[in-house]
């Protein structure tokens, strides 16, 4: 239901199924924290990519998700050609939300990561203005979540336990809590 909203598609419950087995597997689903030029908050950018030497599966995926592959040469003789895809954002909702109970081992991540985008989405101010351009910042406690949904995800990423931490003067400067 939801890639039928983003693609006008809409992908049956085998093909839902090995979406998601090939994100386990292959996939990458993850969420990079920027810093904007001018901006005081960060920007998360929630990502899935998969990068596979054999590039039928991911024609596969492709055709249903309406989307196409990029080919990579290989860089020297030792290393094998590869063939990536990477989704936009709206398009990396939509699929993690249909393969949410398909997931088996990074359902954890992938459930963080629409955590992060929903906050990001409920708490962004407005862009859209007419006349003279007031932007808004995003409310602190909104930040606040995204920064500990996105050291949760980094913990449970790597297999460690997230650490509790709070900014005592700076953004590089942290301190246990207990």
């Amino acid at each position: 239901m939801y890639l039928y909203y983003t693609t006008g598609m809409e992908l049956t419950e085998v093909q839902k199924a090995y979406l998601a087995a090939l994100i386990d597997g292959e996939g990458h689903v993850g969420c990079q924290r920027q810093m904007q030029k001018r901006g005081r908050t960060p920007l998360f950018k929630l990502c899935l990519a998969f990068t596979m030497s054999t590039p039928e599966p991911l024609e596969t995926v492709s055709s249903w998700i309406g989307m196409t592959p990029t080919w990579h040469p290989p860089v020297d003789e030792k290393r094998q050609a590869r063939v990536r895809l990477s989704t936009p954002k709206e398009l990396t909702c939509a699929i993690l939300n249909e393969c949410m109970p398909y997931l088996i081992l990074k359902k954890d991540v992938a459930r963080i990561a629409l955590e992060i985008e929903s906050v990001r989405a409920m708490y962004s101010p407005d862009r859209q203005h007419w006349g003279t351009a007031k932007l808004e910042r995003m409310p602190m406690h909104a930040v606040d979540k995204m920064e500990d949904l996105y050291r949760q995800l980094r913990a449970t990423m790597s297999n460690k336990r997230p650490i509790r931490c709070r900014i005592a003067t700076s953004p590089l400067n942290y301190r246990r809590e207990p």
